[in-house]
């Protein structure tokens, strides 16, 4: 659905958060536009609130690749082992 696609203004690093609020606003526009989606959209609200909330507290720590390897991988190659061996 475009109303959920990131916004171009998020592309450029600024705040690309929505607030609770702003988030129910959107999906019930979109019912209001798609009555007979109610049901799943009323399900994604739910799944979004959720997931909202649950951003907050989850912490996560980016991975990080050097340069060669990165180079590598963007050539073809895979970042670990060889191809067709399991890690």
């Amino acid at each position: 659905m475009a109303i959920f696609r990131k916004r171009e203004r998020r592309i450029h690093g600024e705040d690309s958060t929505d607030t609770l609020d702003q988030l129910r606003k959107r999906i019930d526009a979109i019912i209001n536009t798609k009555p007979s989606h109610k049901k799943v959209l009323e399900f994604l609200k739910e799944v979004m609130v959720e997931q909202y909330r649950m951003k907050a507290s989850t912490k996560t720590v980016p991975i990080r690749i050097d340069e060669e390897k990165n180079q590598a991988f963007l050539e073809g190659n895979p970042l670990f082992g060889q191809k067709g061996a399991m890690p």
